[in-house]
């Protein structure tokens, strides 16, 4: 049975499917995704206003809310890491726009110039 924890990190090796960029922090890593809108990284700014939320598991690991001045962005370089409200609403944009485009075959492995356009297309609403 797959965790939360093991979902969060299955979907952090997929950021560049996402369109998603490193936020950089910790290790002396550059900020790739200036757009990073909490301190340092983390889930929230110190106001609190986000945590993480993990439902448990199996594997004896409790359901808990992560405090988000604590824990930081899958994108980070930092440990203590989960999604943030940031990422997570980058990542649904995404879906919700290539959802728009409806199913075809791609054309290859990267997709098309064609494929690009109307990805772009949709996320402009047109």
């Amino acid at each position: 049975m797959a965790t939360a924890r093991m979902v969060t990190g299955m979907v952090g090796t997929n950021w560049l499917t996402f369109g998603r960029l490193h936020t950089g922090f910790c290790d002396g890593n550059t900020r790739d995704d200036p757009d990073y809108p909490f301190e340092r990284g983390q889930l929230s700014n110190a106001d609190g206003v986000f945590v993480g939320f993990d439902v448990g598991g199996g594997e004896g690991i409790p359901m808990q809310a992560l405090p988000g001045e604590r824990w930081h962005d899958v994108m980070t370089y930092c440990a203590y890491q989960w999604i943030s409200s940031y990422t997570f609403e980058g990542i649904r944009r995404r879906v919700v726009a290539e959802q728009a485009l409806g199913s075809r075959p791609a054309t290859s492995g990267l997709g098309s110039r064609a494929d690009s356009e109307a990805l772009a297309a949709a996320r402009a609403g047109g």
